[in-house]
């Protein structure tokens, strides 16, 4: 196929991606420490980027950092309805240019633990001067243009991105969109193999990382070009290793939460915080809602089993996912290298339930 021009100029030809051996799988900068008494940060120009993708736990990662800016003094930005920001926005030279479109903060923690911005316009201006975490519905590119307001240097992004697997994430978001239908169970499965097929009448593949893991620029040239679903898949990958991306698992979030801590915790002040974002202990709180946030009321394991029954359907489900799946696939390859590299060079220092 033709080859695909990414956001930096580079151009990808290879149509099956995989982790190179020399790999640089290290996150070992300066880590935070969560009480550094008058140096909080280990640099300014430090952030932590975090690209909450539709249904992969990214709402319960809000809830964490919003603690973690309280008790650690880190400004944290929440952002939704930016996943379509424009490459105009991002590259700005007004720190005070709203950015569109409908880009907004849902609220922002500031250090000094005050709440401010609450359904308010995202500006440059905005999180030069009060934020060191940010999370939400937003692409990858934030980077690009933001100065650190001491130094006046580009800010040193660290991206964090959870996948999960296909099926699962797919349920979920019918689930999610249809909460209001207060569908019983067999209806749910009856209703998602209905979406399922359509998506298969239509020759629609469902990626929802496109949104996420490609940047504005990468998008605009993308819808002026065509690129085909496979030419996404290849530019996401490379994104995930030209920017450096930390990638976390749903189904593997014990391994995922270590490798969070080991640059946002390194003196390991947190450790029950991170420990209730451990899978099993997600599992265990479902039921009270204080920390699974978003979550349907029926299960979504239950009727991926009832929907696995139907061969012939379960074909089509995965013919339609076949593209998230070759993503997370390859997400999992990426983030078991990470994980290697972190017991590597660190041994059991991050355990969560040290032995």
């Amino acid at each position: 196929h033709d080859d695909t021009l990414l956001g930096n100029g580079t151009r990808i030809i290879d149509s099956d991606i995989v982790v190179p051996s020399n790999y640089n799988a290290t996150f070992d900068r300066p880590g935070w420490r969560c009480s550094d008494g008058d140096n909080p940060y280990a640099s300014h120009r430090n952030k932590l980027i975090f690209v909450h993708i539709f249904k992969t736990a990214g709402s319960t990662f809000r809830s964490f950092f919003e603690q973690y800016g309280k008790k650690c003094g880190k400004g944290v930005s929440v952002l939704i309805h930016c996943s379509q920001v424009s490459s105009a926005s991002l590259q700005s030279p007004n720190p005070d240019e709203i950015w569109e479109p409908d880009c907004t903060v849902k609220k922002t923690l500031t250090r000094d633990k005050k709440i401010i911005n609450e359904q308010g316009n995202v500006t440059w201006s905005h999180l030069q001067n009060h934020t060191d975490v940010v999370i939400g519905h937003f692409p990858l590119g934030l980077h690009t243009n933001w100065i650190d307001e001491e130094s006046e240097k580009l800010i040193e992004p660290l991206y964090i991105a959870f996948f999960r697997d296909p099926f699962a994430q797919f349920v979920s978001a019918q689930l999610f969109w249809n909460k209001t239908m207060n569908w019983t169970f067999d209806e749910a499965v009856e209703a998602i193999k209905w979406k399922v097929l359509e998506h298969n009448n239509h020759r629609q593949y469902v990626n929802f990382y496109q949104a996420y893991l490609t940047t504005p620029q990468q998008k605009e040239v993308g819808r002026e070009r065509a690129y085909s679903e496979q030419q996404w898949v290849e530019i996401i990958q490379q994104n995930i290793f030209g920017m450096h991306v930390l990638v976390g698992i749903v189904e593997q979030m014990r391994e995922s939460v270590e490798l969070i801590q080991s640059v946002i915790d390194v003196d390991r002040e947190l450790d029950k915080q991170f420990r209730k974002l451990d899978a099993e202990n997600m599992n265990i709180l479902v039921s009270s809602k204080k920390l699974v946030k978003n979550r349907s009321n029926l299960s979504t394991s239950d009727i991926l089993a009832k929907l696995k029954e139907d061969d012939k359907f379960w074909n089509i489900f995965t013919d339609v996912v076949k593209y998230e799946s070759h993503l997370y696939e390859f997400a999992r390859e990426v983030h078991n290298h990470q994980y290697h590299h972190l017991k590597e060079h660190h041994g059991h220092r991050y355990n969560l339930y040290p032995d």
